[in-house]
């Protein structure tokens, strides 16, 4: 299902394998008691050689007590965090209560419903740390502790970042604590997955490359416990970049066989690893838990295809730019998952069926391929030219007029609409490639020099 390059790695790790993944360190851990949740984290490099340190942490609704409020089913409970540097200092000291809405039966019928919260040291001296946290049932009287110590990175050299393995990665305009730049990635504390994995990290203090002849590579691979061959992920040439980068990408999960993996992401120079990080997690499949929920999705996938026929990935018009990009980072199944995504959030019914806004959108592109095909050697396709490119994006002009240039007879072609817009486009060659020279919407540019085109008319 996944296409993906194998990398050997020497045979004396293959007996090492089960004491690697032994050492799990502080994160992921599952707390102790009556009420059970799972804490993650990782370490991003903050100010002045000082680090920013997450802490994420997932608990199930239904192992709370039901309280009845002003008719409502809630849960309420207590969070309390302390952590201590390495000379027993304080530099974390919260404690608040939560009141949660309770899912409905039906709701924890169809899928496990899981809180997530996040908490930020922003300003951390690399070093050992004692984080002490605890989470009461206020209703139950059911309680959970964590009680464990991790290190921060000193990432003052050329370094990469703590990787934080997530459920979900988007581009998202809202404002949430799970942000990162124009991202909203979503962690997933017990790092157990089953269809798909996201990742996010970062490098710092890279320099400008030397050596022009070896060329650097972010690269992304995993490996299993019980298969010690390396897959590569991702392997993306960052030979002319500097500073620090940030990188994040997926795969799909389904047909890995249930197990411990550890993924692994590289700065590689010629054939010397420059600095690497990892992260362990497992594969789990439930079984017929989330069969319906499975069958659901690819029923979306399979009427999406179904709509949008050979136009359902064309976004690149109607996307924004981390839209794009986030969708050029995944697999073929990955992609086929943000784009049944971004499709789902644009139907303007969802009551039915078929995508309304998938179908127009592929009427447009077909449209476009058939009526604005480039006719000439090297010519683009309908969907790939200016004038393609304009119709998919705003949809048909309310009139339309072609006229010639009698000293040139090179055609104009002018659309406007009864919203405002106008786009000018003009055969400059004379063989029937028309370029956008003119547009009355602050979306699209203008050519300053359009008058001389068209003052012939």
């Amino acid at each position: 299902m996944r296409q993906m390059r194998r990398a050997n790695i020497p045979a004396l790790a293959v007996g090492i394998l089960i004491f690697i993944f032994g050492l799990a360190g502080a994160f992921p851990l599952k707390s102790k008691g009556a009420l059970e949740f799972w804490v993650d984290g990782a370490s991003f490099a903050s100010d002045s050689g000082q680090a920013w340190q997450e802490i994420y942490w997932s608990l199930r609704a239904s192992d709370f007590t039901a309280m009845d409020t002003l008719g409502r089913k809630m849960a309420r409970f207590r969070t309390e965090i302390m952590l201590k540097d390495q000379k027993g200092t304080l530099v974390l000291n919260e404690g608040w209560n939560s009141l949660s809405p309770m899912p409905t039966e039906q709701m924890m019928k169809q899928k496990d419903m899981v809180m997530l919260d996040q908490i930020e040291a922003r300003r951390l001296k690399p070093g050992s740390y004692h984080l002490i946290m605890t989470i009461s049932d206020l209703a139950g009287k059911k309680q959970g502790t964590i009680d464990t110590t991790f290190d921060v990175p000193d990432f003052s050299m050329l370094s990469i970042s703590q990787i934080e393995l997530s459920s979900g990665i988007s581009v998202d305009s809202a404002k949430s604590r799970f942000r990162k730049g124009s991202l909203t990635v979503k962690p997933w504390p017990g790092r157990a997955f089953d269809d798909g994995l996201y990742y996010y990290y970062e490098i710092y203090n890279l320099a400008a490359a030397a050596d022009t002849l070896n060329k650097r590579y972010l690269r992304v691979l995993y490996f299993s416990e019980k298969d010690p061959a390396q897959k590569i992920i991702s392997n993306k040439e960052i030979s002319s970049s500097s500073g620090q980068l940030s990188d994040y990408g997926g795969m799909r999960t389904d047909d890995l066989p249930e197990g411990r993996y550890r993924l692994r992401a590289q700065l590689i120079e010629g054939s010397s690893v420059l600095a690497s990080s990892y992260a362990n997690f497992e594969i789990t499949h439930p079984g017929m838990v989330m069969l319906a929920e499975k069958e659901k999705i690819a029923a979306e996938i399979g009427q999406m295809m179904l709509d949008g026929g050979d136009y359902y990935s064309r976004i690149e018009y109607i996307g924004t730019k981390q839209q794009i990009d986030l969708l050029n980072k995944f697999d073929e199944n990955g992609k086929k998952e943000l784009l049944r995504r971004f499709w789902k959030q644009r139907d303007p019914v969802p009551e039915t069926k078929e995508n309304e806004a998938l179908i127009a959108h592929a009427q447009r592109c077909r449209y476009a391929d058939q009526n604005f095909t480039e006719n000439f050697a090297g010519g683009l396709k309908g969907s790939q030219s200016e004038r393609g490119r304009i119709y998919i994006k705003y949809g048909p002009w309310d009139d339309r007029e072609i006229t010639t240039n009698a000293l040139q007879t090179r055609p104009t072609d002018i659309w406007t609409y009864d919203n405002g817009r106008q786009f000018i486009f003009f055969d400059k060659a004379g063989i029937g490639k028309f370029d956008l020279i003119y547009s009355k919407t602050s979306e699209e540019k203008t050519d300053p020099g359009y008058r001389q085109y068209i003052s012939g008319y």
